[in-house]
């Protein structure tokens, strides 16, 4: 049992590592006292305006996801919605990003569907969710370039594992004899082999990509995804306004694709870190300083309202409350 824990402890401990360091890469730079009196100068209106708009894209994003649920089970967006924010508060304070599997769990649990098969409509989610981040920074970058190589290097990256993601979920579909034959053939190999569950599962595996099938499908979820990025990023640009900046949404939409893809990265619950030094990079000196006015001190100070204020405790908040309406218990998705 121990043997079993010890790489979950070690995953979450390198996690932890990685968010330290970033969080230590922005500490660093800045002066604690100053990042506070930016804080306590903000103008407070903004913000309820924001928390709205961050959780209708929340709204939007659900739909999305019922579209790619489609071939596993019909469901509405406000069935759905609790699910999707109780994952949202999983990750906020669990390690490892289990809010996915809280996610096709209770969705599993609660429509009677597949788990696995579910589990893959959220990878295909991410997957879309990584090419709309990198259209918007293009964009942004289009018309208002940035020379830092940070940013350059995370766009590149980006676009190699999304467009690396989604050409292997088509191959897949494609080729499903061949994937079955591999299965079978790996499998048959070790003490899984010829396991009718086994099959099972990789079959529903398989099946959670048939979401991909249907063209007007993909095209609903590609306007989806675009509309609720774009919701997303006028809830930065809501929180720019806080900070006095009232120039081109193109910069919010930029942070926003840079905090998204840059919180892929492992690491502490919450994303404490990668989410700082990515708005850090993006709108201090290095980055869109001069278009708005902002220091460093200035661009820490908008990530912790951004993220702290105007996210985590709300989004975290709503979902212990769902959880306590739906009768969910930690233990129970932890020991099923």
């Amino acid at each position: 049992m121990h043997g079993r824990k010890t790489p979950g402890f070690i995953r979450i401990g390198i996690g932890i590592l990685i968010s330290a360091v970033f969080l230590w890469l922005v500490i660093r730079q800045i002066d604690l006292n100053q990042v506070f009196r930016e804080v306590r100068n903000i103008n407070a209106l903004w913000i309820i305006p924001a928390i709205l708009v961050y959780f209708i894209g929340v709204w939007v994003r659900t739909t999305r996801w019922c579209i790619l649920m489609r071939p596993i089970s019909k469901n509405r967006t406000s069935q759905l919605f609790p699910i999707y924010i109780i994952s949202y508060m999983a990750n906020n304070i669990l390690p490892m990003r289990i809010g996915d599997i809280y996610r096709a769990y209770i969705a599993g649990k609660k429509q009677n569907v597949s788990k696995s098969a579910t589990l893959v409509t959220i990878g295909v989610e991410r997957i879309f969710d990584g090419l709309t981040m990198l259209i918007l920074l293009f964009v942004s970058i289009l018309f208002f370039p940035i020379e830092n190589q940070i940013v350059r290097k995370v766009a590149t990256l980006g676009s190699i594992v999304f467009l690396g993601a989604i050409l292997i979920c088509y191959a897949v579909i494609l080729k499903k004899a061949w994937m079955n034959w591999i299965f079978r053939t790996i499998t048959g190999k070790t003490r899984f082999g010829n396991n009718p569950r086994m099959q099972e599962v990789f079959d529903n595996l398989l099946h959670g990509l048939d979401s991909l099938k249907a063209g007007n499908d993909i095209f609903r979820v590609l306007i989806l995804s675009l509309s609720t990025w774009l919701i997303e990023a006028a809830s930065y640009y809501l929180v720019l306004n806080a900070f006095g900046f009232f120039g081109t949404f193109l910069v919010a939409m930029a942070t926003m694709a840079m905090v998204n893809l840059v919180i892929i990265i492992p690491s502490a619950p919450g994303y404490f870190g990668p989410f700082e030094l990515a708005c850090f990079i993006i709108l201090g000196s290095a980055g869109y300083g001069d278009l708005t006015g902002f220091s460093e001190n200035v661009a820490t100070a908008y990530a912790l309202i951004l993220h702290v204020v105007v996210q985590w405790i709300p989004s975290t908040l709503l979902g212990l409350v769902f959880m306590w309406r739906e009768h969910i218990s930690f233990r129970e998705i932890n020991t099923d």
